[in-house]
């Protein structure tokens, strides 16, 4: 066995996503932009990062009917927000209903 030859998780010989890239096909997806309180963005962000003027969120729902890491749907939380004056987009929530794309995305993506 080498590292090569084993997969991109554990167990090594039998993972539960495969190493990317990944591919998705027919993709549904509906974003909503909403002004919300400030008070509640700023318990989600870290210390870093600021708010803009008008404090607003986004969320997003995805269906994936066809991927490489099988059929899935996703709903994200986004922030609008700033670091060191640049604009940022910070998630901090991302709820999957199938494990082998949320493990992926938590170790690859982080």
């Amino acid at each position: 066995m080498t590292a090569d030859d084993t997969g991109q998780a554990m167990p090594v010989d039998a993972p539960l996503y495969h190493k990317p890239p990944f591919h998705f096909r027919d993709v549904h997806a509906i974003s909503i932009n909403y002004e919300t309180d400030e008070e509640a963005l700023l318990a989600l962000l870290p210390d870093a990062l600021e708010l803009p003027e008008a404090p607003t969120a986004t969320l997003m729902f995805i269906k994936y009917p066809i991927s490489t890491l099988g059929p899935y749907e996703e709903t994200i939380l986004g922030i609008p927000c700033l670091l060191k004056g640049e604009e940022r987009f910070y998630i901090p929530h991302i709820v999957l209903h199938s494990a082998a794309p949320l493990a992926a995305g938590r170790a690859i993506y982080g």
